[in-house]
């Protein structure tokens, strides 16, 4: 029988607390449940039991069966979110997990396999090359058929291309524009620190969160229509990259802020009958501390 996305968290919360407190048993009858588990992406995501089971196979609690029962179940995931997906560019089949289609058949029920069409691809304005019709598809430079001109350092490579997956996610414009701008976005961050240092690691991590962010598209679309021009995208910081409704919480939460730091009244005497044993001036403040009764009288 598979198993809840309610179960399949409580398993994987219950596998965590087995691991830190060194519960053995514990991990082996929730690994052996988990194998009845049939995988999709999100309820990996949901549930978070694919990092719980990944703990396993690095923690140094758990035995040597233990670590390749967790890699078994990891790679049988794979295969179980890998099968829902189907191979890009043919015609997979949505096939139903065998324990479900089994217990179909014993009631005679027709179990039915439907055919996933893939979304079209478009042809681009360079010769040979296609992009996906849909954002949802993920357009990376690999999928554009396109090639960034190397910059000589392969991390420096990679982020130009995390910078196009941004870029790309939500927009249909022409790939060679998009590679130009995450080109031009990549050379402006390096330009900063001269280096791959950590700093530059970083900037390239808010640069790409903030661009891909859900809930602020008007961040790269502002970019990808020129209002907010690459050079300027390059100095901003996280505030200036925020959304519009984020802007409005900060600045209600600053005005907060200020408020109180500007209301607090000084609950403090001050007296002349104390001197001061560092300046010996007389003009000193002071509180009372109150002690607690805690002889029940």
């Amino acid at each position: 029988m598979a198993l809840s996305a309610t179960t399949v968290g409580s398993l994987a919360t219950q596998l965590k607390k087995a691991l830190d407190n060194h519960h053995s048993s514990i991990v082996d009858d929730v690994l052996t449940q988990l194998k009845l588990m049939v995988a999709t992406a999100d309820l990996l995501k949901s549930t978070g039991v694919g990092v719980a089971v990944n703990k396993v196979r690095k923690h140094e609690a758990a035995s040597a069966d233990q670590k390749l029962a967790a890699k078994a179940l990891v790679a049988k995931w794979k295969n179980d979110v890998n099968g829902a997906a189907g191979d890009i560019g043919s015609e997979p089949s949505r096939k139903v997990p065998a324990a479900v289609a089994a217990a179909k058949q014993e009631k005679g029920i027709q179990v039915e396999t439907r055919r996933i069409v893939p979304p079209p691809r478009r042809q681009s304005s360079i010769s040979g090359q296609t992009t996906p019709s849909s954002a949802t598809a993920g357009r990376t430079l690999e999928s554009d058929g396109l090639k960034a001109e190397p910059t000589g350092d392969d991390l420096r490579d990679k982020c130009v291309g995390l910078f196009y997956q941004a870029l790309a996610a939500t927009s249909t414009k022409d790939g060679t524009r998009l590679l130009r701008m995450a080109q031009e976005l990549e050379q402006r961050t390096f330009d900063e620190t001269k280096s791959t240092d950590a700093q530059y690691k970083n900037r390239v991590k808010t640069l790409k969160f903030n661009l891909s962010d859900p809930n602020n598209p008007d961040l790269v679309a502002a970019v990808l229509r020129g209002a907010i021009p690459i050079e300027m995208l390059s100095n901003m910081s996280t505030a200036d990259m925020a959304s519009a409704e984020r802007k409005a919480e900060i600045k209600a939460a600053e005005k907060i802020a200020l408020d109180n730091a500007t209301t607090v009244e000084d609950t403090q005497a001050e007296t002349d009958w104390f001197q001061c044993s560092k300046c010996k001036m007389r003009k000193t403040k002071y509180y009372q501390m109150v002690r607690a009764n805690t002889s029940g009288r």
